[in-house]
């Protein structure tokens, strides 16, 4: 076998399933609580099967900010699949924080088969929270990555088309990176299919630094990494000679350090864990009273990680600054201001009408029997757009009866069956009816201001009239259709582009310049 491994497994899981945890309960959310949350290590990986051989595996904790919030076991195995030798790479990893006062737990299985030379052959993973699973196998042909989801027994097919000249790698773990011969100053560029988000990931490596550093009393030979992907940005890595993970430190915060093999001098003592939602909030000098009520807002918004997380639209106006666009973060000059709802709007879709916003999308199921069926009940006999919305806002704020925080990604039928979640599932079950009624609506994510500063939030749009932006904001989390200015949009799309946002978690700095309140 010629592939080095263990450098990393599931790059990006670890920070999307935290950042499921940010998102708000509702507009009118409790402060949280101050009890701390004692977290447990990761359960330990199961024994190799017969017939397999384990040729290596590790241990490592997962730490927030200092604190230790689980842990992550990984071991790779050799076996013969198809007659052919292959090689699975699994990780387990249990993680619990608090989020908003409430305790926040999930638990992601997450295994790659791929042939010894790391091309992969087949993806699985599974993420589960509060009961709740949503699982993706992904099988990868010459040119595509065939993806089947079940969220909640919502099933979906997702093809994900390789671009020309691209050849993927099931993981960063199998790049040119974990070669035998690490050297300050390479680079690699690599591809791999991120199973979250169902998307192609392009990450790109340099090995920056080498030093001695103590690993079980012993000096060995160490190199630092520093990677940078198109979904979750900069990371830096210590891997020993064989490519073998030591540390890893995500921008947003987020450290893994292996345990099994002490590292002198790094082990980090036990704080209080701290509430995640407010650590990653954006607070700010100039405090917004009564934020429901704002009608126009100006805010200048510093170290925007890419430039593509910034939308401007009629009713989100971003100027960049002179000399606010340069590498590595974007400043933008953000005038909100909010509308009313047009008087009258266009009529309900067809089924046969296609466009933007009105296709089925994974954990939408706009067809699912139970959506069709509630989508039709609320529009009754109506075919104007604006009016259809406005009920289903109601219907949505209604009918979700408690706050959960299920840090895995759900369907649109499962979240209206339990009848709890967070602004993410409230934004995703208004979709999937709107869709299902005729309105072309999407997702948006990006911040909202409570109490103190501006929390990550999710919301949709719906377009409403034929005019160049004639999309209008709905947040079903709130009482009724207006949508104050302090909503700011860094994405939008279908659920799964929700997670465009999460670069700039933790990241960025807000200014507050104006604001007005409705009378």
């Amino acid at each position: 076998m010629s592939i080095r491994r263990s450098r990393r497994l599931g790059p990006a899981a670890l920070p999307l399933f935290l950042c499921a945890a940010v998102a708000l309960p509702a507009a009118a959310v409790a402060p949280p609580r101050k009890k701390p949350v004692l977290h447990p290590k990761a359960a330990p990986a199961t024994i190799a099967a017969v017939g397999e051989k384990l040729t290596d595996s590790a241990k490592y904790g997962v730490y927030y900010q200092g604190s230790r919030i689980g842990g992550m076991d990984t071991r790779t195995l050799e076996l013969v699949d198809n007659k052919k030798p292959a090689v699975r790479m699994e990780a387990r990893t249990q993680m619990k924080l608090t989020a908003l006062g409430s305790v926040v737990e999930v638990k992601i299985e997450l295994s790659h088969l791929m042939d010894p030379k790391g091309v992969p052959l087949k993806t699985w993973q599974v993420s589960e929270s509060l009961g709740r699973k949503t699982s993706v196998t992904a099988v990868y042909q010459p040119d595509k990555v065939v993806c089947n989801l079940d969220a909640g027994g919502s099933r979906s097919v997702k093809v994900v088309h390789i671009p020309t000249g691209i050849k993927l790698m099931s993981d960063p773990s199998t790049s040119g990176l974990s070669s035998d011969k690490l050297a300050v100053g390479q680079k690699t560029t690599l591809h791999f299919f991120e199973p979250t988000t169902l998307s192609i990931i392009k990450m790109e490596s340099e090995v920056t630094k080498e030093e001695m550093r103590d690993v079980a009393g012993k000096k060995v030979k160490a190199f630092l990494v520093v990677s940078s992907s198109s979904l979750l940005g900069e990371s830096q890595s210590w891997v020993d000679k064989d490519g073998k993970l030591l540390e890893n430190m995500e921008k947003l915060g987020i450290q893994m350090i292996r345990e099994d093999v002490p590292l002198a001098g790094r082990g980090l003592s036990y704080q209080p864990p701290k509430d995640f939602a407010v650590a990653t909030s954006v607070v700010t000098d100039v405090k917004l009273p009564e934020p429901r009520r704002i009608s126009a807002l100006r805010i200048r918004i510093d170290r925007i990680p890419d430039k593509s997380l910034i939308l401007s639209d009629t009713r989100q106006r971003v100027q960049i600054p002179a000399g606010g666009d340069r590498p590595g973060a974007v400043s933008g000059l953000y005038d909100i201001q909010t509308r009313d709802l047009p008087a009258r709007c266009l009529p309900l879709a067809s089924k046969s009408d296609t466009g933007v916003g009105l296709g089925d999308a994974p954990f939408l199921g706009i067809a699912d029997a139970e959506i069709v069926r509630q989508a039709a009940e609320i529009v009754g006999g109506e075919t104007d757009r604006g009016v259809v919305a406005r009920r289903i806002r109601s219907w949505v704020k209604a009918h979700m009866q408690k706050p959960n925080n299920v840090a895995t990604p759900r369907a649109a039928s499962e979240i209206m069956k339990s009848r709890d979640g967070v602004c993410r599932d409230y934004a995703t079950l208004y979709t999937s009816l709107a869709r299902a009624a005729g309105i072309p609506t999407r997702v948006c994510a990006g911040l909202v201001y409570f109490q103190t500063g501006f929390f990550y939030h999710a919301w949709a749009e719906c377009r409403l009239t034929d005019e160049p932006d004639g999309w209008y904001a709905f947040d079903p989390t709130l009482e009724e259709d207006f949508v104050d200015a302090t909503h700011v949009k860094f994405a939008q799309g279908d659920p799964i582009d929700m997670y465009a946002s999460i670069r700039v978690v933790g990241q960025i700095k807000v200014d507050v310049i104006e604001f007005r309140k409705r009378p």
